[in-house]
């Protein structure tokens, strides 16, 4: 892209004849508006998988279906025909968590699990899981203890 000076009578993003635009900004300024805006756009953008489980979370709840053993003793499960898993974390303290978690291998990013814990509190953890859920051996001993699990491991690509 070619900076050219505005005449006068422009506004500040004009439309010449030549198809192109005229910026009156220098080439910094220009620069770090791109910057921004890209930035921008990308935090936006960067986990398209969150709302689509948050949709599918409405629908489902992992309470009102037939749940079969997962891989962990603690969790039980379902496979929705769309291919995501849906299920209930049981804590050592009583305390329990649903979950909705859809694999990357279907979606355009790293894939993500919603849970929503028995005290009430939802949260979202990108990535992290590959093709199921598979949580630590040893049982968490309570909700505490998923949410720093959450916590460490959101953002990590499978």
């Amino acid at each position: 892209m070619t900076l050219r000076t505005r005449q006068h009578s422009q506004p500040p993003f004009a439309f010449g004849s030549g198809g192109g635009w005229v910026l009156t900004f220098g080439k910094m300024k220009m620069r770090r508006y791109f910057i921004v805006v890209v930035l921008l756009l990308a935090g936006c953008a960067r986990y398209p998988s969150k709302d689509l489980l948050q949709s599918i979370m409405q629908q489902h709840d992992p309470l009102s279906l037939t749940l079969e053993p997962g891989y962990n003793d603690y969790v039980r499960l379902a496979i929705l025909k769309d291919g995501t898993e849906v299920g209930i974390i049981q804590l050592q303290d009583g305390a329990t968590a649903k979950y909705w978690f859809r694999s990357h291998h279907l979606v355009d990013d790293m894939g993500g699990t919603w849970f929503q814990m028995s005290d009430g509190t939802t949260t979202y953890m990108a990535g992290w899981f590959c093709c199921e859920v598979q949580l630590p051996e040893a049982q968490f001993k309570s909700l505490d203890d998923l949410k720093a699990f959450i916590r460490k491991h959101h953002g990590t690509s499978p």
